[in-house]
């Protein structure tokens, strides 16, 4: 956030960077999660992603062969297999699209994913249709010629001898071509839950025109949808409202030039909030103005959030799905009035990014510092992932991560990062920065903020320690900040400041900043932002669900870290120690018993982040077989009576800090 909405524009209420919750309604897509079928799936979300209950016969690539109606799937709706990919940590994810007629139905997908021990879970959106269209009056080469008409290019790439060159070299074919052909594709209407039968044709315009691929009804030749090719896109430069000369793509209309990225198969447009919300436009593509600077900053911002979680973790867009997202300037919240940002999601159209613009005239204290845009961009990313419910601590968990990547986008766009959310936006009489939190310590008072100014930041940095907003029996629907999201939001902050930085300190309970000798000592290494994020993702894309809490938080960030790093890793005993430092302590473990074994014929590791002991009334013998035993604990080895070593055996006993990295 720094406020979500689920409301097409309602203007938001809440505190200043709140979000409004509220889940829109499903029509026809994921029918099956209103009656589950229990006898295969152990879990159904809100949303249709499944988890399924163990069975040795369950086969990820005939599920939808031999249980469609789990999936509410009937004859001609089916699902084929496309592409299977094995992710980094060995977990497979199969592909699906969803077909009617075996034709392929746009947008209509599921995922399913198997983990190392074989456990099996699905996501994805399935469409029913309450009206299907596929008759028409237009047969391939009249609907190519409507289309052709309707994009009006001087000259296409079939037309360019040396453009056919290259394709037919490419490709190996002395027939290959640039000319548009025709194939079949569904289209889900989601406004009437039509399925709408298109050809669909790539076109490609060397001068004039828009290159894509063309969706075109065949009953008619509407075109119902445009995917844009990435090379179609214009390139300025502009001065930004905070980071000197940046540069945004823009899309040439003819006339204008629109506010609009369609660079990649995402497509990002600003759209101005104050003025009917039409599209920002520019007959120069200069953009000037102090209002259209600031707009481009925003797009520039976002496209920075989509380009780090590209690069980084190979995400395309905030849905993983090329998803589109409207952007608003100049919007006005009831709850902040100018002075908020939202992300809102829109289940049946385009999400939005909402940007207010301050109280002064000056740009300089508009909400769209390069963090501020970041931590917007990934509550999108929530909203497909862990889907975090916003209220009590699960919100404020939300809210966190939204602060968190949104250091992290600053740090990879600019190569450092501040360590405040918002630290260049200006207050209203631009003397001072005005950041919005703090994560060296969110609980800080009289922070200098430069031009003689301070700030109090009033978040707890310990789990239900100072200025933690208590939610047993809060009422979300009756509190502004849907039970303190944004205050309790710093406890998380402050543990990925440390886990990223390092520190020691004591905890009194209170606050992990106490002094000297009050409460308990913590002591962490940093491991560095790039570690940490991928912790960060991976906790929050993978194992995190709605209604985790803090307790499922701190699971989830060490179970990440073993995931990622290995058991008893740096990474995971760090992690498990900068929750420590906030006030989570690891859970307690059952002893690791060894009892009646003779080691040494063969290397032997036994790992554990607890305790390993012999056993009361065993033996252990570790003879000289040459080979090396290890016992590994993450608290300590107790050896007792029945333990021999053998003269010229080789064993080693070693007490690591793993008990932190117990989950």
């Amino acid at each position: 956030m720094i406020s979500q909405n689920f409301l097409k524009h309602i203007r938001f209420t809440g505190a200043s960077l709140c979000l409004v919750f509220s889940l829109s309604a499903h029509g026809q897509i994921n029918t099956f999660i209103s009656a589950p079928d229990t006898n295969l799936f152990y879990y159904v979300s809100p949303r249709g992603s499944v988890t399924f209950k163990q069975d040795e016969n369950l086969s990820p690539t005939n599920l939808f062969d031999h249980h469609p109606e789990a999936f509410n799937l009937s004859a001609p709706y089916g699902m084929r297999l496309g592409k299977t990919i094995s992710d980094i940590n060995g977990e497979l994810h199969y592909k699906f699209q969803q077909t009617y007629l075996d034709i392929p139905i746009y947008g209509s997908y599921y995922t399913i994913h198997q983990n190392r021990e074989g456990e099996i879970s699905g996501n994805g959106k399935i469409v029913t249709a309450e009206q299907i269209n596929q008759t028409g009056l237009l047969n391939e080469d009249d609907a190519l010629t409507k289309l052709l008409d309707h994009i009006g290019a001087s000259k296409y790439y079939w037309e360019d001898s040396t453009k056919e060159a290259k394709v037919k070299q490419k490709q190996s074919d002395p027939l290959a071509t640039y000319f548009p052909k025709a194939e079949k594709e569904f289209f889900y209407n989601s406004k009437n839950m039509s399925l709408r039968l298109c050809y669909t044709y790539h076109v490609y315009c060397v001068e004039g025109g828009r290159s894509g691929k063309y969706y075109v009804d065949i009953a008619d030749g509407q075109i119902l949808k445009f995917l844009p090719a990435e090379h179609n896109c214009e390139s300025t430069s502009f001065i930004s409202n905070f980071y000197g000369t940046q540069f945004v793509s823009t899309t040439d209309a003819g006339d204008n030039y629109e506010l609009e990225d369609d660079c990649h198969n995402s497509l990002y447009g600003v759209y101005d909030a104050t003025n009917d919300d039409d599209i920002f436009t520019d007959p120069g593509n200069t953009w000037t103005t102090d209002w259209q600077r600031s707009a481009a900053t925003t797009l520039w911002g976002v496209k920075k959030s989509f380009l780090a979680y590209l690069y980084e973790f190979d995400r395309n867009g905030h849905d993983d799905d090329d998803g589109d997202i409207d952007i608003y300037q100049g919007v006005y919240f009831e709850s902040g009035g100018n002075n908020n940002a939202s992300f809102h999601y829109d289940y049946f159209g385009d999400d939005e990014i909402n940007i207010g613009i301050g109280n002064s005239s000056d740009v300089t204290d508009d909400y769209n510092a390069l963090d501020i845009v970041g931590h917007e961009f990934t509550h999108g990313v929530d909203a497909y992932t862990s889907d975090l419910e916003y209220e009590g601590e699960s919100g404020a968990l939300d809210e966190s991560f939204a602060d968190i990547f949104g250091e992290w986008i600053e740090f990879d766009v600019m190569e450092s990062n501040d360590w405040f959310l918002g630290w260049d936006k200006l207050s209203s009489n631009g003397n001072c920065h005005n950041p919005l939190r703090y994560f060296i310590d969110p609980g800080a008072q009289d922070v200098d903020l430069g031009g003689g100014c301070t700030k109090n930041f009033d978040q707890p940095n310990t789990y239900r320690g100072t200025n933690w907003y208590e939610i047993n029996g809060c009422d979300p629907d009756g509190e502004t900040d849907n039970c303190g999201v944004h205050t309790n939001s710093g406890v998380q902050n402050q543990m990925f400041y440390l886990l990223v930085e390092g520190g020691s300190g004591w905890n009194d309970g209170n606050t992990c900043h106490a002094s000297n000798g009050q409460g308990y000592s913590w002591d962490v290494q940093g491991i560095g932002m790039e570690d940490a994020i991928h912790i960060a993702y991976y906790a929050r894309t993978v194992i995190l669900g709605p209604t985790s809490d803090y307790a499922d938080a701190r699971e989830a960030w060490v179970q990440a870290a073993t995931v990622l790093f290995g058991l008893c890793s740096n990474q995971a005993i760090q992690t498990g120690k900068a929750w420590f430092a906030v006030g989570m302590h690891p859970p307690s473990v059952s002893d690791e018993i060894i009892c009646n074994v003779v080691l040494g014929n063969s290397t032997y590791t036994l790992k554990t982040p607890g305790r390993i002991k012999t056993g009361d009334g065993c033996f252990v013998i570790i003879n000289d077989g040459g080979s090396l035993a290890t016992f590994s604990a993450g608290i300590n080895v107790v050896l007792k009576p029945g333990f021999h070593a053998v003269y010229g055996s080789r064993f080693r006993a070693i007490d690591t800090e793993c008990e932190f990295a117990r989950y």
